[in-house]
Order: C-alpha cells, then sequence, then structure tokens
C-alpha cells in the first residue's frame, strides 16, 4: 500500500510521540492525542497510519480487553528510535511502501 503525504505525516507523529514517551500505549481514538494537527485528521488518515506502521513493525497492537485494541511502541523501534526516525525522514515515500 502506497502512502499519501497525510498518512506519512500521521506516522511521523506517532512515531515522534511514542520516542518521547516510550511507555504510552493507546487506542485509535486516544492517539489523536498524539498527532499534531489532528483536527486536519480524518479516522481514516490515523488508521493508515497505524497500518503503515504496523506492517513497518514500528508499531505494537495489544488487546486491552475483549474488542479493546492498543497500540504503542514495538520492540524494533525500542531498541533504536533515533535510528528508525532517521530512515523515516531521510527516506520519504519509499521507506514507507
Amino acid at each position: 500500500m502506497a502512502s499519501s503525504g497525510k498518512a506519512r505525516r500521521i506516522a511521523r507523529s506517532i512515531l515522534a510521540y511514542i520516542a518521547r514517551n516510550p511507555g504510552a500505549k493507546d487506542s485509535l481514538e486516544g492517539m489523536r492525542w498524539w498527532i499534531e494537527r489532528a483536527d486536519e485528521c480524518s479516522d481514516s488518515d490515523i488508521e493508515d497510519a497505524v497500518r503503515i506502521l504496523l506492517d513497518r513493525g514500528l508499531l505494537a497492537r495489544w488487546e486491552a480487553a475483549p474488542g479493546s485494541v492498543v497500540f504503542g511502541l514495538s520492540r524494533e523501534f525500542a531498541v533504536h528510535p533515533e535510528q528508525v526516525l532517521y530512515e523515516f525522514d531521510s527516506m520519504g515515500e519509499e521507506y514507507m511502501q
């Protein structure tokens, strides 16, 4: 799946937030607080960004309770957050596809 510029911006905001707050976990709805200019994002935009990060192994998913899913820092991102952010920023769209 190719990403839109908006999904990429949202994904970058999510990565930056979890780099600063490694213990953070939240639902898709709660992740709005993690995103810069979240008022400009639809639920679908956030879902696209989260899917991209999950596919890249940069975000982890847990079932908090039956029917309740939360997302947070993946092991891969936790081990090398600076490297992941650098690659994300420098490689652009090809890193996201």
